[in-house]
């Protein structure tokens, strides 16, 4: 993993690989609407640098301790025990519920929806640490695309070393000593944060047909299909009915959307080439539309 270090002052992320990175973190929309896609296709046509990557994830975790955590809290109420044993119930439900399903007539698991924005943003030199000056262009982007993504109606939070842990936690780590299993914080702040990202039980083996994470299978999808057009709503199609749960994918998982802002002035000169360029096939459809232009233009013989 490239992090190195966070700066909490700009609230960016230090990484090893000559960029400069941020990130933010929300829930999903329930409802989408043709204001909402324009100022979305606003975030992103800003001027990124060229060598810019901007990452979309879509991450249905069983992470969900720290929620269940607050709740318990809510309702350590002083002489209500019975209070508290019910919430405690309610609390093994759930997540019993994110490791298996809860019936046979309801198979999704429970989940966490989060929805990750991260860009990363090239220094002016790939070597060494960046300069005060990419570190002021990359806060000047940080809060542009904060601003566009709430116009969007997105809840977004910024994406803090803490949660960044637990959702790589969440992705690669499946161990019973986890530490996305336990509500306890995990980040240090006098260590690396690539030294905080592998575990003590960390086993990955990589097989012809996949990978295993510890006693996990990590499986890849791709669409049979892609249709000819889609929209933000029916996004939600793809990880099933969010009523019954009767469809799509009942397990976690995540979808990622991953995009590079390429050297414009580069693409057009090469697009230019590619459409100015003279190929045989295309000389010869010229060839015989000319010639079906001059039969039918061809003026009658008396």
């Amino acid at each position: 993993m490239p992090h190195l270090a966070y700066d909490t002052e700009k609230s960016l992320y230090i990484l090893n690989d000559g960029y400069v990175g941020f990130g933010f973190v929300s829930m999903p929309l329930s409802g989408v609407d043709d204001t909402v896609t324009q100022r979305l296709n606003a975030f992103l046509t800003f001027d990124y640098p060229e060598g810019s990557f901007i990452q979309i994830m879509l991450l249905a975790s069983p992470d969900i301790r720290v929620r269940m955590e607050a709740m318990l809290n809510m309702r350590d109420v002083e002489g209500s025990k019975s209070l508290k044993k019910s919430a405690e119930n309610r609390v093994g439900l759930f997540v019993g519920a994110t490791e298996h399903a809860i019936s046979h007539n309801l198979p999704a698991y429970v989940r966490d929806f989060k929805v990750i924005i991260s860009v990363k943003i090239p220094q002016a030199s790939p070597d060494g640490m960046p300069t005060g000056k990419d570190m002021e262009m990359a806060a000047d982007f940080r809060l542009k695309t904060g601003e566009s993504l709430k116009s969007a109606g997105l809840g977004i939070e910024n994406l803090a070393p803490e949660t960044l842990l637990r959702i790589i936690g969440t992705l690669f780590h499946w161990g019973p000593n986890a530490n996305w299993k336990h509500p306890e914080p995990v980040y240090d702040g006098s260590l690396p944060l690539n030294e905080q990202i592998p575990e003590s039980d960390d086993m990955i083996e990589v097989d012809q047909n996949g990978v295993w994470l510890g006693h996990q299978r990590l499986r890849m999808l791709s669409p049979g299909r892609l249709p000819d057009t889609m929209d933000l709503w029916n996004m939600r199609r793809i990880i099933g009915d969010p009523m019954t749960g009767m469809r799509g994918i009942h397990g976690n998982f995540f979808i990622n959307l991953n995009l590079f802002i390429p050297d414009n002035a580069m693409e057009r000169s090469t697009l230019d080439r590619k459409r100015n360029a003279i190929t045989p096939r295309r000389l010869a459809r010229c060839r015989i539309s000319s010639r079906r232009f001059c039969t039918r233009s061809r003026a009658p013989t008396s």
